[in-house]
């Protein structure tokens, strides 16, 4: 028998007896061949399965149907789907320990099938490998209950999850009574395994004896991210030891882990087959293969014995053409393989990739892009854009006394000669390896040229054109400055402090403590205060993220991001002083401006999608991931323009982190299944606020929806798009809400350019350098008055007193930054 699962989250599939897949709600995507199955119809399958596990992780899946009263939401129904919008966090833990200590209970052999089979039935344990869910069995521990006992108090904290061996539990909700029952192969607790929040039920033993068993969610999220995180750095090492590979950067290496399928085979299995059209590539992770009966002419060559680091199909990445030689697994054997269409989804074709590293050294030697503070991502997807063209002799590139095109020329072969019109003829010659027109990539727009270049003969060049590198880095400024990651923004109000503030009116409240609107008793310049609680952070263990969000909006400069005017402390409080942003929040105009049971008009919607896309290439050029999207924290500023806010949850991710934080609605699958992500669970929430820009709800909330329910139809990507929502529209948003994070849109081999360039916005009118520079106007412009009227009302929170407890020195010592 061989099995196929992937190591990314994808969708499950099982084979059927006629060798066919049907779905699953699986998440792991494990395959089982039947061992009857002939040598060469095994390999087609595999190297079919191979592909299609790569397509479907292409997709989003839309099991709902279009079903328009899905769609016709009350304003209860908002109410209770704001329920399901405030943020969540689960503790953080180290994933780098070398070893993990995970306890061990005894269990029969009978017990283990039982629990194994308890948690398949589960879509949270579902892509478990086998090694996982044993060590997972392992460490359940068994507990036995009485009639009348309570399991699980409503209002407590959860601690664990359970699965009922033997026994009733009833579930019991104060004031309602019993709202459900579970029994054998019963399982109740789930989200305590994702993050610690009061239990909604009290869960009681409703039988003389009722037998559990628990795991707590230290383990359950310490044993999967660990054994993530191991595979991850294992197969990424393999792939940095094969010469084929070895130009790849990080940011490459890490998408390409990522996206490969693992394969496991057993001894004699037949892996590739002489003859057949080459569509996988493999590499050898353990065991010993042997390539035999190679050639398909009359030369003879020498089997080959292949292991641990070693490849073989590769021409199926370049050309697809007839294999070559027979493959066949020594020992058993695991590979790991990759079609040649998800090769080219992920890093382009391998032609490509390898001219690209190529491009990219060129690029590093022109000081315009070495002197520039761009990353090697950036770089990488800079060059993607390059594009290779012919001119013949004669033609003139640049013309003296014309418009300057504002376009980079690196010559591959030819000669161009340059004459100023100006410095009485003098001639420049450049030929191949040259570049020319560096100066005018940075120069003013319509600029008249004092040159003329000419093609000395026939001639090709890489050309690199403005909109090109500004699609990446948002700002050509950029280029031939010394590099800075982030440089702390001068501000004139150093001198502010409370004594100097006058409160107006609380604009609004949260977990911390209040946001007031004030005045500067100098200029009588409005700011938002934001005074934060000591005690409160503390005892919510929020420090560090508070410390994030300051130093965040003291270091970020965007026109689309909050930024820090003065930061101060007294005994009890730290307060953040910020702009005012007077349109309130972009929930607010989604709720308002929406057209009956629909979501924004498509120019609006096109509009406010596109400045939130500009504000998250800003955090991610700089390698951050935001992980708070959503409209509660898109505010209107008085252009009409967006201004993303709270950046508590912001974080410099440069590989993988394993932290569940965010907004539940939000949340991209692979946080909720706690196996590691990276800036691309941003994108993930720009599909779900996008799907909320047109159709005017959440994609996953369905009404009474738990909190569970919405966990499992985001990782099972089930969610519904209505009929009258434009195509162009339903594509960006699929697209997005990809399950597989290497195959999501902003997330491929050109990253958020993929995105701006996509239909919707081009159909939409919308120029991102235009947007960028506020140059469109914006669908609706607050009507700004002293009373701030686009604010909620809290006006009954003036006047409540603080309660909070001194601090100790050492505690107050905690925030000698601020």
């Amino acid at each position: 028998m061989l099995r196929l699962f992937s190591l990314c989250c994808g969708e499950g599939e099982e084979e059927n007896k006629y060798g066919a897949l049907q779905d699953t709600d699986c998440v792991a995507a494990t395959i089982a061949a039947d061992t009857m199955i002939r040598q060469k119809r095994k390999i087609r399958f595999v190297e079919d399965q191979v592909a299609i596990l790569n397509q479907k992780n292409r997709l989003s899946d839309q099991p709902d149907g279009d079903r328009d009263d899905l769609f016709l939401w009350t304003e209860e129904d908002h109410e209770n789907a704001a329920m399901l919008r405030r943020n969540i966090i689960s503790p953080s833990f180290d994933v780098t320990e070398p070893s993990l200590l995970l306890p061990k209970y005894p269990k029969t052999d009978q017990q283990k099938a039982f629990l194994r089979k308890a948690l398949r039935e589960n879509f949270l344990f579902r892509d478990l490998s086998d090694d996982e869910a044993n060590d997972l069995i392992d460490a359940m521990q068994s507990q036995i209950f009485s009639q009348d006992d309570v399991i699980v108090r409503q209002g407590d904290t959860g601690d664990y999850f359970y699965i009922v061996e033997n026994g009733k539990v009833n579930f019991v909700s104060d004031g309602k009574g019993i709202v459900g029952h579970c029994g054998t192969m019963g399982y109740f607790g789930e989200l305590a395994l994702l993050y610690n929040c009061p239990r909604a039920v009290s869960c009681i033993a409703a039988s003389p004896q009722v037998h559990v068993w628990k795991v707590d969610q230290k383990t359950f999220r310490s044993l999967v991210a660990h054994r993530a995180q191991h595979q991850h750095v294992t197969v990424k090492q393999l792939l940095r030891s094969i010469s084929l590979f070895r130009d790849l950067n990080d940011y490459e290496l890490n998408r390409f882990t990522n996206s490969l399928i693992r394969v496991q085979w057993n001894k004699g299995d037949r892996i590739v087959q002489k003859g057949d059209e080459g569509k996988v590539f493999y590499i050898v992770q353990n065991g010993k293969v042997k390539v035999h009966e190679i050639g398909l002419g009359q030369s003879h060559f020498e089997d080959q014995i292949l292991g641990p680091g070693d490849w073989f199909g590769e021409r199926a990445l370049l050309t697809g053409e007839v294999r070559a030689a027979n493959v066949t697994a020594l020992t058993n054997v695991t590979t790991l393989a990759m079609d040649r269409t998800t090769f080219e989804s992920v890093l382009g074709s391998l032609r490509i990739m390898m001219e690209r590293e190529m491009r990219k050294k060129v690029l590093r030697g022109i000081a315009l892009f070495a002197k520039g503070c761009i990353s090697d991502e950036e770089l990488s997807k800079i060059v993607d854009l390059m594009k290779e063209q012919g001119f013949r002799q004669g033609d003139k590139l640049v013309e003296a006394g014309k418009p300057y095109p504002m376009q980079l020329w690196i010559i591959r072969h030819g000669k161009l000669l340059v004459f100023s019109v100006k410095n009485e003829g003098t001639i420049y010659n450049f030929q191949s390896g040259d570049h020319f027109g560096e100066k005018s990539v940075r120069g003013d727009p319509g600029h008249i040229s004092s040159h003329t270049a000419v093609c000395e003969e026939d001639l090709t060049a890489w050309v690199l054109t403005r909109q090109d590198i500004e699609a990446v880095l948002g700002d050509v400024e950029r280029l031939g400055q010394a590099a800075r990651l982030l440089d702390v923004i001068s501000t004139p109000y150093s001198d502010i402090c409370l004594k100097n503030l006058t409160k107006r009116k609380v604009l609004g409240k949260g977990a911390f403590g209040k946001v007031w609107l004030v005045s500067h008793n100098s200029t009588n310049e409005f700011f938002a205060l934001k005074e934060l609680s000591k005690i409160k952070i503390l005892d919510l263990q929020q420090l560090k993220y508070l410390e994030r969000e300051k130093n965040f909006l003291s270091l970020l400069e965007h026109p689309f991001l909050l930024h820090l005017v003065a930061c101060f402390q007294d005994l009890n409080k730290v307060y953040l002083v910020l702009p005012v942003i007077p349109g309130g929040e972009l929930y607010n105009v989604v709720r308002h401006q929406r057209s009956e049971s629909r979501g924004l008009p498509n120019n609006s919607a096109a509009f406010y999608a596109a400045c939130i896309v500009e504000g998250l290439a800003h955090f991610h050029e700089r390698q951050i991931a935001y992980r708070d999207l959503k409209l509660e924290n898109v505010l209107i500023d008085e252009e009409g323009y967006c201004k993303i806010v709270d950046l508590g949850f912001a974080k410099v991710v440069e590989n993988k982190t394993f932290t569940l934080v965010g907004t539940p609605e939000y949340l991209a699958p692979e946080i909720i299944m706690s196996k590691g992500y990276d800036k691309a669970v941003d994108y993930w929430s720009l599909g779900v606020l996008s799907y909320e820009l047109v159709v005017g709800r959440s994609p996953f909330y369905l009404r009474g929806s738990s909190q569970i329910d919405l966990f499992k139809r985001i990782v099972l990507g089930h969610y519904s798009i209505p009929d009258y929502v434009h195509e162009s529209q339903k594509d960006l948003i699929q697209k997005l809400l990809i399950r597989n994070s290497s195959n999501r849109l902003g997330n491929m081999k050109n990253g958020v350019v993929d995105i701006k360039r996509h239909v919707w916005f081009k159909d939409s009118k919308i120029l991102f350098p235009s947007i960028r520079r506020k140059e469109r106007g914006a669908p609706w412009v607050p009507k700004v008055k002293d009373d701030f009227e686009n604010f909620d009302n809290f006006q009954e929170t003036e006047h409540e007193k603080d309660n909070d407890r001194c601090l100790t020195k050492a505690e107050q010592d905690l925030f000698a930054g601020f």
